[in-house]
Parts: structure tokens; C-alpha cells; sequence
């Protein structure tokens, strides 16, 4: 793709590079993802502030992940899953736009961010357009890939979904409560990119419960720990030694209030085991940071001894 093409959207001064995001995390986390499932991703900055305008992840063979995320929304709601035409369309909504959707079986995901056409929803703009169309020419002239090896010996025949890995009585135990549970349906929050490379990189996600105002979600994404290993703790990302990982984790907390207990809490552990890049995320509202942190951190080692 020219840059020449996006510069025509967002303004000339771009510079391109390995794919970046405000958050640390997503910086390394989502190529591990869209790299263990067969595909790339890359971002464009603005060359004099260094603020990421573009990003771009491309993964191929995809559709049997978006089928199944139709599926969990189905069983979200309660009804049938909706078959729907896989095409490559665009969009905007708030301050970005997206060109996005499927070039036969691969998923695209382009989000483009600080957009002057807030709110203008599906209506067709033209430099968009001819964005979709020429992302549509190159990647349709990809030959078909080869299927993705086999998960490593390290991960093995592992667990496949959050009950299999660690059953409810195991996750109300980590909980400190008598009873916790899954929940049915849809266990993701982004649409750029990342739910699909998760489900085809042979990953899982889901959402739990326990008792009182706490839940959150797990996520576990296999042979991808050395990526983890890359990123430098800091005052916002403190290391966190959970027994029987691999090593160090990570773990931060953020809140919309102020103070913390003011507004909803979040706090995410990352820990490397088996070779797999399990994160853990807990959330409460009204709560200081360290009971949710000491919630995230007790799943995340109810998780390693399942795993161990």
C-alpha cells in the first residue's frame, strides 16, 4: 500500500514502522497475535509528533474465528447466528475511521485515528474508498498460504477454553467466594483486529463472575511468553512474581475517578506459563486498586497451577 494513498486521507508528514500503540501492551501483544496466526501488522506515524495515525493488521484464513465470534454473540443474546456477506467496507464513528472486514478469507483491519469525518458512519468517502479498493487489489492477489503449523510442544494438546483450563469451583476458590461462573457469549471488547488474530493464533477469551461487584476476563494466547519477556516494567506497568510462571509478569491499574475509588477500576496481570501470554483483567466500581489487583492476581495464580 503507498503511503502516497493514506497521505491522501490524513495529511502528508507520515513514516511508517512496526506497529505501535499509545498502550505498551497492545504494542507488543497485538503482533504477537496477528504473528502466531499467519499474518502482519504495521503502523504509520506522523513524522513530527510521533503520534500513530495508521495501523493496519492483515490475517489470513480467518473466517472460521469470525463464525465463531458470530456464534458468541448469538449465544450472548439468545438467538440463532446470522449467516452475512464478508466484504471490505468503511466507516467512521467519533474521531477515526476504519477500512474494514474481509478480502475473501483474510480479515483487514486499517484504523485511522484524529479523522475530521466525526460521526459520518458508513456514508462513502471517496479517499476512503479508493484506500479499500487498493488494499482489496494487493491483498486479493496474495496466493492462497500454507495452513499454520501446529501450537508448540510446550503448549501441547492444552485447554482450548476458560472452563476446560480452570474449572468455576477452581475460579470461586481463587475468587475467595462459594460460587463464580463464565459467562455465555461474546468475550471481547476491541473490533481492530485483535479477536480474530486471538481465535486463529489458537487463542481463547472469556468473561467471568464472582460473587459481589467483581468480574473480569481472561485471555490466553499460546507460544507468544518471549513477547511478553520484551516489555520494560515502568511507573504505570510494575513487575509481579506469580509462583510456578515462567517469570515475571506485569500488572497495572486504572481508574476513571479520582480518586481511584471514586469511579471503575481496572486492573490487568500478564503472566508467562507453558509458553503461553495469559492476562488477566478485574474490574469493580466504587473499590480502592488493591483488592482488584489482588483479585486479577489470584486468578492469574489459580491459572499457573492449572497450567503447571
Amino acid at each position: 500500500m503507498a503511503i502516497e494513498s493514506l497521505e491522501a486521507v490524513v495529511g502528508s508528514g507520515l513514516v511508517s514502522g512496526a506497529y505501535a500503540q499509545a498502550d505498551p501492551i497492545a504494542t507488543v501483544q497485538m503482533p504477537a497475535a496477528v504473528g502466531s496466526a499467519g499474518g502482519f501488522s504495521c503502523s504509520w506515524s506522523d513524522a513530527a509528533t510521533g503520534a500513530v495515525r495508521v495501523s493496519l493488521t492483515v490475517v489470513p484464513d480467518a473466517v472460521d474465528a469470525d463464525e465463531r465470534i458470530i456464534a458468541e454473540f448469538a449465544a450472548r443474546e439468545g438467538t440463532t447466528p446470522v449467516p452475512y456477506e464478508r466484504t471490505l467496507h468503511t466507516g467512521c464513528i467519533s474521531d477515526h475511521c476504519e477500512v474494514e472486514g474481509f478480502i475473501g478469507t483474510t480479515a483487514v483491519n486499517l484504523y485511522i485515528s484524529d479523522m475530521p469525518w466525526a460521526d459520518s458512519g458508513s456514508v462513502a468517502q471517496p479517499q476512503l474508498v479508493a484506500l479499500r479498493d487498493e488494499i482489496s487489489d494487493h491483498l486479493g492477489a496474495v496466493p492462497p498460504l500454507e495452513p499454520l503449523p501446529p501450537l508448540s510442544a510446550e503448549w501441547g494438546n492444552g485447554p482450548t477454553s476458560c472452563d476446560e483450563m480452570l474449572a468455576p469451583e477452581a475460579l470461586a476458590a481463587a475468587l475467595s467466594g462459594d460460587a463464580a461462573a463464565y459467562d455465555v457469549g461474546y468475550a471481547f471488547e476491541d473490533s481492530n483486529g485483535w479477536d480474530v488474530a486471538l481465535l486463529t493464533a489458537g487463542g481463547f477469551s472469556c468473561r467471568y463472575r464472582g460473587e459481589g461487584g467483581f468480574g473480569g476476563r481472561i485471555t490466553v494466547l499460546p507460544d507468544t511468553a518471549a513477547a511478553l519477556a520484551t516489555i520494560p516494567s515502568s511507573a504505570e506497568l510494575t513487575t509481579i512474581d506469580v509462583s510456578g510462571a515462567d517469570g515475571a509478569g506485569l500488572v497495572s491499574c486504572w481508574s476513571n475517578g479520582e480518586p481511584f475509588e471514586a469511579g471503575t477500576g481496572l486492573c490487568t496481570v500478564h503472566v508467562p506459563i507453558r509458553g503461553a501470554w495469559v492476562t488477566v483483567l478485574s474490574s469493580a466500581t466504587g473499590t480502592a486498586a488493591e483488592p482488584i489487583r489482588a483479585e486479577a492476581s489470584g486468578v492469574a495464580a489459580a491459572i499457573v497451577t492449572a497450567l503447571g
